[in-house]
């Protein structure tokens, strides 16, 4: 296949910025170098495919190529982690996905990002008190990572923690850009919407009604409205 011809052809048709023809011209050259490697042992070259194959968007090939990279390397804390996160987004793979994460979590235990992985993973099966733990750990050594925010966020938030919750969530927004800035936002504009609807409750119970007829209870319906 003529690689450098198509991605030229592209770039001109389509103003692709040259980072991303970087990544596609480079592929074959990682897949050489994995398929014939100097050292057959080595894990190297199939770590360099599988972050060519993760950043070129192909999730299938980039968990074969770290999947294989384990295989020469079973011991590599970074190698187990990433593929455990990508795992993260298959319902299917999660029980693996967790074993992995426990592996890598065991090889580097005062790793946030490692943490981050395995309490992420744990939320999604519903150990909610274990995946506190590891997050809140997590965020405190690494305040600035988005994503760790935005996860410690979830986990509160499941929890019913709403100013926890409220907390992370704006943190992680204003940490950075990340994969799911959207739902952050979603369920913090949630969260508020709850903390309006609670007010306007409190207020309900600690005033005593009074008998209401005709209009009298359209103006309390304003008066309820207009709490927040």
């Amino acid at each position: 296949i003529n690689y450098h011809g198509q991605v030229r052809g592209f770039q001109e048709g389509h103003q692709v910025k040259c980072e991303w023809m970087q990544v596609i011209l480079d592929r074959p050259v990682y897949l050489n170098q994995a398929l014939k490697p100097k050292d057959p042992k080595a894990a190297e070259p199939l770590l360099d495919l599988a972050q060519a194959e993760e950043r070129a968007g192909n999730i299938p090939g980039a968990v074969a190529a770290y999947r294989r990279a384990i295989e020469r390397a079973p011991n590599n804390g970074i190698v187990l982690n990433t593929l455990a996160y990508l795992l993260a987004g298959d319902p299917d793979a999660r029980d693996e996905a967790v074993r992995l994460a426990e592996r890598a979590h065991s090889l580097a235990p005062q790793s946030p990002v490692v943490a981050d992985t395995l309490g992420w993973l744990l939320y999604l099966k519903g150990d909610l008190p274990r995946a506190e733990a590891l997050l809140a750990a997590a965020a405190k050594a690494a305040p600035g990572i988005a994503e760790v925010r935005y996860h410690l966020g979830m986990v509160y938030a499941k929890q019913g923690k709403t100013e926890d919750a409220r907390r992370e969530l704006e943190a992680a927004l204003k940490a950075g850009t990340f994969k799911d800035a959207a739902e952050a936002r979603r369920t913090l504009e949630s969260l508020q919407a709850e903390g309006i609807v609670g007010v306007r409750l409190q207020w309900f119970f600690r005033n005593p009604l009074p008998d209401l007829a005709g209009g009298e209870f359209l103006n309390l319906c304003r008066v309820l409205r207009d709490l927040d």
